[in-house]
């Protein structure tokens, strides 16, 4: 990416399992955020990246994402 812009254009959902949504990520992506609520309704997050800001950045990056084309229905596996 050569520029400072980053493109969130797509939003894929799934009804897969959990472990079948974690063995595709982990083939695709270099460092994730996983949002969810566990078995008691608690929600929880688990991540590979170290610093806050950079989880704070990407969960801001997300919001605008869901917030301008939130809405589309696209990228349904």
């Amino acid at each position: 990416m050569s520029d400072n812009i980053i493109h969130f254009d797509s939003i894929r959902k799934t009804k897969d399992p959990v472990e079948k949504v974690c063995q595709m990520a982990s083939k695709e992506f270099a460092e994730l955020i996983i949002i969810g609520e566990d078995k008691q309704g608690e929600l929880k997050m688990v991540t590979t990246l170290e610093n806050y800001a950079d989880i704070n950045y990407i969960i801001d990056i997300v919001k605008l994402g869901l917030l301008t084309k939130g809405a589309e229905e696209n990228g349904r596996e």
